[in-house]
């Protein structure tokens, strides 16, 4: 006579757990914004926006991400491990306690902060909080970019302009991280309460035209004046510029303008930086063009013309937009070139002294 394995224990208990969640689910508790908000702000807004300000605050634990995803997996492992004694079975379930665990890491994301979100924005219709709950996210914004931002900025612009540079890079890419973060806590309502309004912004870019309308429109004309100042610095040879800082600062003029998603998504860029800067090295060069054409011979000039020329391309492709390469060379051309040719050819080592002494490089510049 064959002997019979055990049956698997019942799982009575694991359904009766799943209903009596589902009762509780039904008969949850109507919030207020303010009740509701309150643990958002405080457990997960704040510590996300302290850990990307100092980078050593703790953030959200495993278990405030994925505590029931893990019990999960553990009830499934131990039911079969009780229900079954052969070892094949054991090891077979350790196995796949490991394996569902990775499976399953997709789904770190639906952690309790979203779901006390969900609920919150799925209360019947006359407490429905999903207005609300956008309203609260930009002012959360708000509250940091005037409080944290705008002094930093501030102290920084009474500082000298590569502290300035230096900070107006590193607070656009904090306000990258910390947007990323709050659109993952509040994807729910990107994805009906935006979706099925009308003219409501996406999380998104409305974080970004939240810093723009804060951060960028005061502090743009300082940071390009800054980025103005080390270019002529660099121009003159004064100091040693750093092209990495120059570059990152650049970007939060490209950057800004993608993300806001605008029609002409250079805007920003063209508005607030490239006008100024070509003007700002037309100016420059015509001086200069003054003084060579009083002090140094044609050929000499002319070599001068071209290299100013040579560095400014360089300049472009080290930490500017390719698309100021045109308007650049154009207007220094002109300034230096397009401007003075009649004196240039009247000069005594102009073009009959060129042709005479065949100085045949100079006349192919």
């Amino acid at each position: 006579m064959s002997r019979r394995l055990p049956p698997p224990l019942s799982c009575s208990w694991n359904f009766e757990r799943i209903w009596t969640c589902r009762r509780m689910h039904e008969r949850r508790v109507i919030m207020t914004l303010e009740e509701g908000f309150a643990p958002i702000l405080e457990k997960a807004i704040k510590p996300l926006i302290r850990l990307i300000e100092s980078k050593e605050a703790r953030f959200f634990s495993s278990q405030e991400f994925v505590g029931w995803v893990d019990d999960i997996c553990l009830n499934l492992t131990c039911l079969t491990l009780l229900s079954y004694w052969k070892t094949f079975y054991a090891l077979f379930c350790v196995y796949s306690y490991v394996l569902m665990h990775f499976l399953f890491s997709s789904l770190r994301a639906k952690y309790r902060f979203y779901n006390h979100i969900f609920s919150l924005a799925t209360q019947p219709q006359e407490y429905n909080l999903s207005e609300g709950l956008y309203m609260k996210f930009s002012e959360s914004l708000q509250d940091y970019l005037k409080n944290v931002v705008a002094k930093s900025l501030e102290q920084s612009k009474a500082s000298h302009d590569r502290a300035l540079l230096a900070d107006w890079q590193l607070r656009f890419s904090n306000h990258k991280h910390i947007t990323f973060g709050l659109c993952k806590l509040f994807q729910y309502l990107d994805r009906f309460y935006v979706q099925n309004g009308e003219d409501i912004l996406p999380l998104e870019q409305q974080a970004y035209t939240l810093y723009q309308c804060h951060i960028f429109s005061e502090f743009s004309i300082p940071a390009r004046n800054a980025i103005l100042r080390l270019i002529m610095a660099e121009r003159e040879k004064i100091e040693q510029v750093d092209h990495a800082i120059l570059k990152a600062s650049v970007d939060v003029f490209v950057d800004l303008g993608f993300k806001i998603k605008t029609e002409d998504k250079m805007e920003f860029y063209h508005h607030a930086l490239e006008l100024d800067l070509v003007d700002h090295a037309a100016v420059y060069y015509g001086k200069c063009a003054d003084t060579w054409l009083r002090e140094d011979s044609s050929a000499e000039y002319l070599r001068k013309c071209e290299k100013a020329l040579e560095a400014e391309r360089k300049r472009v492709q080290a930490y500017l937009q390719d698309q100021t390469m045109k308007p650049l060379t154009r207007r220094i051309y002109n300034a230096t070139l397009g401007k003075h040719q009649i004196a240039m050819l009247e000069k005594k080592s102009g073009l009959a002294y060129l042709l005479e002494e065949k100085d045949y490089d100079s006349l192919r510049r």
